[in-house]
């Protein structure tokens, strides 16, 4: 973990629904932006499963995309479905070196949960817990001495994003304009 501070080495791409047939595939659920990382087995070798806190490694022996029923995977080692069946709920990971960057004005969301959000005059407003992807733009869901409140990420309520730092700057009068409080 080297280099990586309190980010997580490994990220979350998707999660094992069921069994796919009676060979051993699995169906995936993606949790990425980018399903088509899933269409070729070049650009996905590998993937981890987590099994109490130990990342193992599962080479990918195929993959496709099946339209709007999500993605199916072949994984070494598991051959029939009872296997496939085994690994229901099972969450896939990409190690941080082999997962697809982010655009240059975005982040991994597991990297944004758990920063802290201040305003620009550097008041601790309270940290970041999850973020939402309701459709036009992602929204923070802020924990705060008060309570929650719902912040949408954009430009002008959200200025400056430092995840190294777990730091996130917010203009305080655009959040309390635009924001959602519990």
């Amino acid at each position: 973990m080297t280099g990586l501070g309190l980010l997580q080495p490994y990220i979350a791409i998707g999660r094992v629904t069921r069994p796919q047939g009676l060979r051993g595939e699995v169906r995936i659920e993606p949790c990425t932006n980018d399903s088509a990382r899933f269409s070729l087995v070049e650009t996905l070798p590998i993937v981890y499963l987590e099994r109490n806190g130990v990342y193992a490694p599962q080479r990918v022996l195929s993959s496709r995309v099946n339209g709007s029923s999500g993605v199916v995977l072949a994984l070494e080692g598991v051959t029939d479905r009872g296997q496939a069946e085994a690994l229901r709920g099972q969450w896939l990971y990409v190690d941080r070196g082999h997962a697809v960057k982010p655009d240059p004005d975005a982040e991994f969301i597991c990297d944004l949960i758990g920063c802290e959000a201040y305003d620009e005059e550097g008041a601790l407003i309270g940290s970041v817990r999850d973020v939402l992807q309701p459709g036009g733009n992602d929204v923070y869901d802020i924990k705060t001495a008060a309570g929650a409140v719902l912040v949408p990420a954009l430009k002008f309520v959200i200025t400056s994003v430092d995840v190294a730092a777990r730091r996130i700057t917010v203009n305080r009068e655009r959040m309390n304009e635009t924001s959602v409080f519990s």
